[in-house]
């Protein structure tokens, strides 16, 4: 079973809120990492995954399966922008021989699904930490797989981020919002998906959510073999939204059977995969809002806020649910959870 670990939790890492953009936002993102997948706060355990190795810049975990992943300060590769202080680079490996300028040493070592590193895969929270009422985190995690999901604002208005506002590009709207998958596929494929592929990180790390089209992927299931420098064409095979939504207005608790939950495939080449961790799709939701999600899971009604959005829904099965958030035009269609049948 995954464990789900809160920033509201007793126990987690404290957290410095400032707007300056420097190297302290990148070490906040790296305790936050370790505390939940490695070492643990409070009265919860750490995930199971293994530190490996680390530096003010860089970190490098091992899932529970025996994989690599090294995250790299988006400063590192260019010192033009302090805001790449507020994200990394994201690199998968078989092995871990250790770290050659910014690059990860090691058999298989990828990043994005373009060959030779041409468009590294980055991730990031432009607004991480900035302010304590609009800053929120929750991960969720076993041993091999973990899902983050971070909000954070420019604004010291908890709601900076209001309805709609979660699933907007206007503003500053989507580059405090971030979820990125980590880890095993119900498969055993070790990837990477969220964020942005790209030659250069992005500007403000702006649409940083789920997106079908930016994965890393360390072998290729059609052959067995480490994608490496060879590439693979792959994307996460689920409904996405766009500008036409239907806004649920029912705001009665669901039952977990009314809710027909689906897996949530992705495709490598034209094959369809077994599917993410994790993760599940609820078509008839497939064109809506994540506040409206958020209300009729909860079973509340009114405006959906921060504090509201990221508090932690269980529905009558016990377990949790979480809408997916970012721009409408990216984020795939899925819910996010800890029921076992999806992990």
């Amino acid at each position: 079973m995954p464990t789900l670990y809160s920033s509201q939790d007793a126990g987690f890492p404290a957290l410095t809120y400032t707007t300056t953009m420097a190297l302290a936002k990148f070490l906040q993102m790296k305790t936050v990492i370790k505390a939940c997948l490695v070492t643990g706060y409070g009265s919860k355990a750490g995930a199971g995954w293994a530190l490996i190795d680390e530096a003010d810049t860089y970190l490098v975990l091992r899932n529970g399966s025996g994989k690599y992943v090294t995250l790299v300060c988006a400063y590192n590769y260019s010192t033009s922008n302090l805001t790449y202080y507020a994200g990394f680079r994201i690199y998968l490996s078989a092995t871990y021989t250790g770290m050659s300028g910014n690059v990860p040493q090691g058999l298989g070592v990828v990043t994005g699904i373009a060959a030779a590193n041409a468009a590294p895969h980055w991730w990031g929270v432009n607004h991480f930490c900035s302010f304590s009422a609009s800053t929120r985190l929750l991960i969720l995690a076993d041993a091999n797989t973990a899902i983050f999901m971070f909000c954070g604002t420019n604004s010291s208005d908890p709601n900076a981020y209001l309805n709609a506002n979660f699933d907007s590009t206007a503003g500053n709207n989507t580059r405090g919002i971030s979820t990125l998958y980590l880890g095993d596929d119900l498969q055993g494929t070790f990837m990477a998906a969220g964020g942005s592929v790209g030659a250069s990180p992005p500007s403000d790390f702006r649409s940083a959510s789920l997106r079908p089209d930016v994965l890393t992927v360390l072998t290729n299931p059609q052959t067995g073999a480490n994608v490496d420098t060879g590439g693979i064409t792959a994307s996460i095979a689920a409904v996405r939204t766009n500008t036409s939504v239907v806004v649920i207005t029912d705001t009665a608790t669901l039952s977990i059977d009314e809710l027909e939950l689906g897996k949530a495939h992705w495709l490598a080449g034209t094959q369809v995969q077994k599917g993410l961790r994790g993760f599940a799709k609820v078509s008839a939701w497939s064109w809506t809002y994540s506040y409206a999600i958020k209300r009729a899971l909860a079973g509340i009604s009114g405006s959906i806020g921060v504090a509201e959005m990221y508090t932690p829904t269980y529905l009558g099965d016990g377990h949790f649910y979480q809408p997916l958030t970012g721009d409408l035009t990216d984020r795939c269609a899925l819910l996010i959870t800890s029921n076992p049948g999806f992990w």
